[in-house]
């Protein structure tokens, strides 16, 4: 009985129990438990700091397209403001010239219309004639002197700075009223703007002929280019008005085209 008994202990003794126990299943919870809370951790971590990364660069982003609205704000309000002041300029030419022609030839004489300048052509010529009158001489001779004055100084302003503006060319204009031949008005109108140009430069070196005479043009537009009434309809004053020489004042596009080249891409 002894022997069966002690056989019974120790094979009881010898046998192996695969099955864990409570201390191993709890350590072995919480280690998984720790490492996916240590992933859990990571992954957060890398996803907060990418979120930083992309804030940041759309932060950058932002300041990129701001700081170049702000420049291209800037580079049009400049511009803008050389054009304005091209066009100042450009008025400043013909108020200058007309102020300084009524201050010689007395108030009035020469009146503006937009961007022309002109006079009555009965002051200047008797009628139907393209012969200068003795005030008619006079006065072109002025207006030489004035307009020379003009191209000289825009040409000095040309020396100092690329993109002044600058003077094609002064362009004086026969007119006539609507009576009469076409063909003889045509003429009559042509005749009048070239003898008055040739008095305008009539008193210049001739020096100063060779260097500034291509600055002087002379044109006609016969009846088509009315102030007053139209060109079938005038009443006797609307014709007084109409028969006139004018003065065109034209500009380059130099300075236009260097505003183009300096505020185009790159420049």
């Amino acid at each position: 009985m002894t022997y069966k008994r002690t056989g019974y202990r120790q094979s009881r003794e010898n046998k192996v129990d695969y099955w864990p126990s409570m201390v191993d299943i709890m350590s072995s919870s919480a280690l998984i438990l720790f490492f996916a809370m240590a992933l859990f951790a990571v992954i957060a971590s890398y996803n907060s700091l990418r979120y930083r990364v992309l804030t940041e660069e759309l932060e950058r982003e932002k300041q990129i397209q701001e700081d170049e609205s702000t420049r291209l704000e800037e580079r049009h309000r400049q511009l803008v403001d050389d054009i304005e002041r091209i066009i100042d300029a450009r008025e400043n030419m013909y108020d200058t010239l007309m102020t300084e022609l009524n201050k010689q030839l007395g108030p009035g004489t020469v009146m503006r219309d937009e961007t022309r300048l002109y006079v009555d052509a009965e002051t200047l010529f008797e009628f139907n004639e393209w012969k200068l009158t003795r005030d008619g001489r006079e006065l072109a001779k002025e207006l030489g002197k004035a307009f020379m004055k003009i191209v000289k100084e825009q040409q000095r302003q040309i020396e100092n700075s690329e993109n002044s503006v600058r003077i094609l060319n002064i362009e004086v204009i026969g007119h006539t009223d609507n009576r009469g031949a076409e063909s003889r008005n045509r003429l009559l109108s042509a005749q009048r703007s070239g003898v008055f140009v040739d008095y305008m430069l009539s008193e210049l070196s001739e020096e100063d002929l060779l260097k500034y005479g291509s600055f002087y043009k002379s044109s006609s537009m016969s009846k088509y280019s009315p102030i007053a009434g139209t060109v079938i309809s005038q009443t006797d004053e609307e014709r007084a008005r109409n028969r006139r020489i004018e003065f065109i004042i034209n500009f380059s596009d130099e300075d236009f085209n260097y505003l183009l080249e300096k505020y185009s891409e790159g420049g």
